[in-house]
């Protein structure tokens, strides 16, 4: 656990400062978060990732695939007595923009977590400011259960004013 919680420090402090990742680090980032909370969660905790390794170069705003990982914990996941899984998605679509999924099957929309709260209004803030309306945050019902959170950028990570 230790050696998760180095990795998962070491690639957040620097990045800090920094606007701009890529999939990648910010893949790395995720994971070793979720290896801390494995140990924790145990088997109650499950993880997929299926993020191609010509995506993981793809310009992507710091902290904000862990910021979707953090929410599939903590609002879907550990509310759940049994836990669940935790998908790490990556793909590019048809008009070349890359579409990041985090999903889980956890608890699901309800009262207190509807996809508004203020890490998901601060990511569509950022979105909109980095991409000038070229991006976007989709959070959707997963089915049968949980939620799934879609970060779409363009391939090129820039701006088009």
């Amino acid at each position: 656990m230790l050696g998760h919680l180095i990795q998962y420090l070491r690639r957040s402090l620097p990045d800090a400062a920094d606007d701009m990742s890529t999939l990648g680090m910010e893949l790395e980032r995720a994971l070793a978060y979720l290896e801390i909370l494995k140990i924790r969660m145990g088997d109650r905790l499950s993880v997929q990732v299926d993020v191609p390794q010509a995506l993981r170069a793809t310009p992507l705003p710091a902290m904000m695939l862990q910021t979707l990982v953090e929410n599939a914990i903590k609002h879907g996941l550990e509310p759940r007595t049994g836990g669940g899984t935790v998908w790490v998605r990556a793909r590019r679509d048809d008009d070349g923009r890359i579409a990041v999924t985090v999903a889980d099957d956890g608890a699901g929309f309800n009262t207190q977590t509807s996809g508004s709260g203020i890490g998901l209004k601060n990511v569509r803030e950022r979105l909109r400011l980095r991409y000038a309306g070229e991006a976007s945050l989709a959070v959707i019902a997963n089915f049968p259960s949980g939620v799934a959170a879609t970060i779409t950028v363009p391939s090129s990570g820039v701006r088009h004013d």
